[in-house]
C-alpha cells in the first residue's frame, strides 16, 4: 500500500521528487490536457454545475449550515474531479541543462586588508566566522568552499557553477576533479589593477548565446582602472542579467595616520633652527595620543618629539618640530608618528628629508657714526663669534666703520675701516650690512646709490638700526628711504617724557615668531616664554605708517598709532633681490643682561645675519625648484604646486609675482598665479583641482630668469591606484544592484543570496513518452473516498 501510494504521489507530483541526476543537468515537468476544448466552456460548465448544487441543497431540510456548505463542497469537488478526467492529462518529462551561474571573485590587493570594523560586535563575528582568515579575500573563499558556508555545494545542485576572477584580467578557474575548490584555495589577493566594471562587460559578453541566470560578484567595490561597476550594470540590465553583489570589508575608511606636506629648508647654517613642518592625518582613531619624533640617520634616540592628541578625519593637524643643528654635513632627517596595530598602512607613518647644514663664515660690515652702546656690544659680540665645532674660525668676518673715530682707533683695530666702501665691487663682497646710527654728511649720493642696489641687486640683506642723531630722520631726501619699510616723513623720535615713563618689553608677532630671526629658544613654546621675560627696552621712533609690502614682526604692547595698530618696533621688507630688516629701537644690547648671559641676544643677532644672508648658502644649488606633492593623481584629488626660489635674490618682491603655464596632452595652455604665504621669500604655492585624466607639464612663466628650472610633470589617471583607497565602495555596488535588477548584500546578510537567486532558464536536451494521469488510480481513490465521505454525511443528517 506504501508502495502504491509514493509510485501515485510522483506518477503526479513528480516536480516534487529529488531524484539524483547527473551534475549540470535537472529534470523538468510539465502537464497538459488531450482534449483542446475552449477554456471558456470549461468554466461555463463548472458555473452550471455550481448553480445547479445551490439549487439542489437550498432545499435539503440541513439544521446546520456549515454541513449544508460540506456537502455541497465535497459534491462539486466530486464532479471537478470528473471534469479533471475528462480533460486527459498527461505527464511529460524533460532533461534540461541547468542555467549557469557566474561567480566573480575580486582577487585585487585591497582583497587582502584584514578589516577593523568600528561595529565592536561585527569585528568580532568576522573574525569568529572567519578565523582561518579574516581578510577579505579569506571571507569570499570562505562563504564558497568552507563546511559551515558551502555555496558551491549548494548552488551546484541548481546551476552549471562557473567560477572566474576579477582583478588584472578575467581569468576562468578550470573545474577539475574537486569542482575548483583546489584552485581556488591556492589563489592569493595581489593584482596590481581592479577592473571590474571592465570585467564585468568582458563576462557578459563571454556569455552571450548562455542561459545564464545571473552574475555573483564577490567584492569591495573598490575600482582603480576602467568604468566603475556601476556602469557596466546598465549593460547587464540590457541584456537581462541581474548582478547580485556580496559587498566584504568596512564602509568605514580604514584606521590610519599619516604625515604630508614636509616643508624644510634643504640648506641651513649650522645653530640656526630648523623648523619641521608637517600635516599630520588620522582617520577612525581620533582622539588618541601619538608621538611625532624627529631622528637623524639610522638613531633611535629622537632629536626632538612632540605628544599630540590625534585630530578628525577631515582635520589635519599642523606639527612644528624645531631643531638647532650643531654639526655641518649632509644629513638625512626622518619625521617619524607613532603607528598602530589596526593600521593597515604603516609605510605613511614617515617621512624623509636630506639637509646640508653648513658652517659659512659670513662677511658683515657694521657701521655707526659714534660708539653707542648698541655699536659697542654689537662689535663685540659679532668679532668674537667662533664656528661650531672649531676652537678659531671665525664664524663672522667683520669689517667696521667708525665715522668719528680717530686714525689710532682705525690701525689699532684690525677689523676697522675709515670710510664705507666707495666702490660698488667692494660693498658686494659683503653678505650683510648693518647701517646703524649713521651721520648722512660722510656718505655721497653714490655710496647710497650703491647701497640701494647692494640689496635689489646683489640681494644683499640689510639691518638698519634707528639712533637719536642721525638715522632714519636726516635720510628723508636720499635713496636710502626707498629701501626702508615705513613712510619716513611721519615717523617721530620720542620725547624726554616718553623715555622717562615708557619702557616695554617687545612683543613678538605670530608672523615674527614664525621667521628664523626671533627663533630664540628650541621650541616654538620657549621662544614665546623667553621673549615675555627679556628686558625691557626704552627708546623707540614712532612709527605711523607701515608700508602695505611690509612685515611686522615684533610691536610694542600697548601703544598704538592713531590708526590704532600697536606700534611697530621690528619689521622687515622684500625690496629687489634682498632683504630688509629695521629695529626702530637700538637698545637691544640690554637683553645681553638676560639671567647673567648674552646667549639670547647671541641668538638673535646670529639668527638673524644668517637669515639675511641664505642665499650664501645656496651658490652651488639649482637656483629655482618647482615641485608638486606627487607625480601620480586620481581625477578629483587636488594638486599642491610649490615653486622654492632657492637663491632669494631671483624670487619677485611682489607676493602674487610667480607664474606658470600649466600644458595638457593636448597642448592646450592656461596661465596659473602662486603666491608668497608664509615669511619664506622664496617660497610659492597654489593649490590646483578639476583636473581632466591625462599628462601635465609645468613651465615656469614669470619671473623671467636666466637659468629655467626643468619643466615639471605630473599625470592624472581615471581612477585610484590600488591600495590608495581601503575602504568598501558600498554606493557603487548598491547602485550597481538596483540598476541590473539584482541585489546587494553585506556580510551580515549575505545568507539571503541562496534564496534570492532567480531560477533561470533551463535548456531542454530529452523530452520522454507523455504518461497519463488522468486515470491514476490515486485519483480513482480520491474519487471514492469522496463519494464515502459524503454519504457517511449524509446518514449522520439522517438524509437517507
Amino acid at each position: 500500500m506504501i508502495r502504491f501510494a509514493a509510485a501515485s504521489w510522483d506518477s503526479m507530483f513528480g516536480w516534487l521528487a529529488n531524484k539524483p541526476h547527473p551534475e549540470g543537468e535537472g529534470i523538468q515537468r510539465s502537464f497538459e490536457p488531450t482534449w483542446t476544448g475552449p477554456p471558456w466552456l470549461t468554466l461555463l460548465l463548472l458555473i452550471l454545475l455550481a448553480l445547479f448544487l445551490f439549487r439542489v441543497y437550498r432545499n435539503e431540510p440541513l439544521p446546520n449550515r456549515w454541513r449544508w456548505f460540506t456537502l455541497a463542497a465535497i459534491r462539486f469537488s466530486v464532479l471537478g474531479l470528473v471534469v479533471f478526467m475528462l480533460y486527459g492529462w498527461v505527464e511529460h518529462r524533460h532533461r534540461t541543462e541547468l542555467p549557469e551561474l557566474v561567480i566573480a571573485v575580486d582577487v585585487s590587493k585591497s582583497m587582502a586588508m584584514v578589516d577593523a570594523y568600528r561595529d565592536a560586535r561585527v569585528d568580532k563575528a568576522v573574525r569568529e566566522y572567519f578565523a582561518a582568515d579574516p581578510s577579505r579575500f579569506g571571507q569570499a573563499k570562505s562563504l564558497l568552499t568552507s563546511s559551515e558556508w558551502g555555496w558551491l555545494e549548494s548552488l551546484k545542485q541548481h546551476y552549471r557553477v562557473k567560477i572566474v576572477t576579477i582583478g588584472d584580467t578575467v581569468r576562468e578557474l578550470p573545474p577539475g576533479d574537486d569542482g575548483g575548490y583546489g584552485v581556488l584555495e591556492s589563489l592569493n589577493a595581489a593584482d596590481v589593477k581592479s577592473r571590474l566594471g571592465d570585467a564585468m562587460r568582458e563576462i557578459i559578453d563571454r556569455q552571450r548565446g548562455r542561459s545564464t541566470a545571473a552574475i555573483v560578484l564577490l567584492t569591495d567595490g573598490i575600482t582603480t582602472d576602467g568604468v566603475p561597476l556601476s556602469e557596466a550594470a546598465v549593460y547587464a540590465q540590457s541584456k537581462s542579467l541581474p548582478l547580485h553583489l556580496v559587498g566584504l570589508g568596512s564602509e568605514q575608511p580604514p584606521r590610519d595616520v599619516r604625515l604630508s606636506d614636509l616643508l624644510v629648508d634643504d640648506v641651513a647654517f649650522v645653530g640656526d633652527v630648523l623648523s619641521f613642518d608637517v600635516q599630520l592625518h588620522s582617520v577612525g582613531i581620533a582622539g588618541r595620543q601619538a608621538v611625532v619624533q624627529l631622528l637623524r640617520d639610522e638613531a633611535t634616540s629622537p632629536l626632538a618629539e612632540v605628544t599630540v592628541e590625534l585630530p578628525g578625519d577631515e582635520t589635519p593637524l599642523a606639527i612644528r618640530l624645531p631643531y638647532r643643528p650643531l654639526e655641518e654635513g649632509e644629513f638625512d632627517y626622518t619625521i617619524k608618528v607613532t603607528s598602530y596595530d589596526d593600521e593597515p598602512n604603516h609605510e605613511n607613518n614617515r617621512l624623509s628629508r636630506q639637509i646640508s647644514i653648513r658652517n659659512s663664515t659670513i662677511r658683515v660690515l657694521l657701521v655707526q657714526s659714534a660708539p653707542s652702546y648698541e655699536y659697542r656690544y654689537l662689535k663685540s659680540l659679532l668679532s668674537r663669534a667662533i664656528k661650531q665645532g672649531t676652537s678659531d674660525e671665525k664664524a663672522i668676518s667683520l669689517t667696521t666703520v667708525l665715522q668719528e673715530a680717530d686714525l689710532d682707533y682705525i690701525s689699532d683695530e684690525g677689523m676697522a675701516v675709515s670710510a664705507f666702501p666707495v666702490q660698488k665691487d667692494e660693498l658686494f663682497k659683503y653678505d650683510v650690512v648693518i647701517f646703524g646710527d649713521a651721520n648722512p654728511a660722510f656718505f655721497s649720493h653714490s655710496v647710497h646709490e650703491n647701497l640701494r642696489e647692494f640689496v635689489e641687486e646683489r640681494g644683499g640683506g640689510v639691518i638698519f638700526v634707528a639712533g637719536p642723531n642721525y638715522f632714519p630722520k636726516q635720510y628723508e631726501a636720499t635713496p636710502l628711504a626707498g629701501l626702508l619699510p615705513f613712510d619716513l616723513t611721519t615717523a617721530s623720535l620720542p620725547t624726554e617724557a616718553e623715555l622717562e615713563n615708557n619702557s616695554f618689553r617687545l612683543r613678538p608677532t605670530t608672523l615674527g615668531l614664525d621667521t628664523p630671526t626671533f627663533q630664540i629658544g628650541d621650541s616654538p613654546e620657549e621662544s614665546r616664554r623667553l621673549w615675555s621675560q627679556l628686558p625691557e627696552l626704552r627708546w623707540l621712533l614712532e612709527i605711523a605708517d607701515v608700508n602695505t609690502t611690509a612685515m611686522v614682526l615684533a610691536e610694542h604692547p600697548t601703544r598704538h598709532t592713531l590708526s590704532g595698530r600697536p606700534l611697530p618696533v621690528v619689521l622687515m621688507q622684500f625690496v629687489g633681490a634682498g632683504k630688509v630688516i629695521f629695529h626702530a629701537t637700538d637698545e637691544t644690547y640690554l637683553w645681553s643682561r638676560f639671567q647673567g648671559s648674552n646667549r639670547y641676544y647671541d641668538r638673535y643677532w646670529h639668527q638673524t645675519i644668517r637669515y639675511l644672508s641664505r642665499a650664501k648658502l645656496l651658490s652651488d644649488r639649482q637656483p629655482i625648484a618647482m615641485t608638486t606633492d606627487a607625480q601620480k593623481y586620481a581625477e578629483g584629488d587636488p594638486v599642491l604646486l610649490r615653486v622654492l626660489f632657492r637663491d632669494e635674490r631671483l624670487a619677485p618682491v611682489d607676493d602674487h609675482g610667480v607664474a606658470v603655464a600649466l600644458e595638457d596632452e593636448q597642448g592646450q595652455r592656461k596661465s596659473v598665479v602662486l603666491s608668497r604665504t608664509t615669511t619664506d621669500r622664496g617660497l610659492f604655492e597654489t593649490t590646483l583641482t578639476d583636473f581632466a585624466v591625462g599628462e601635465y607639464q609645468v613651465r615656469l612663466v614669470a619671473p623671467t630668469v636666466s637659468e629655467q628650472p626643468a619643466p615639471l610633470h605630473f599625470s592624472v589617471d581615471s581612477l585610484r591606484q590600488e591600495g590608495s583607497r581601503l575602504e568598501m565602495d558600498a554606493v557603487d555596488l548598491k547602485l550597481a544592484a538596483a540598476t541590473s535588477g539584482g541585489r546587494y548584500y553585506t556580510i551580515r546578510d549575505a545568507s539571503r543570496l541562496l534564496r534570492s537567486l532567480p531560477a533561470g532558464d533551463q535548456v531542454r536536451i530529452e523530452s520522454s513518452d507523455p504518461r497519463p494521469i488522468w486515470n491514476s488510480a490515486w485519483l480513482a481513490a480520491l474519487f471514492v473516498a469522496l463519494l464515502t465521505t459524503e454519504w457517511i454525511l449524509r446518514k449522520r443528517a439522517g438524509l437517507l
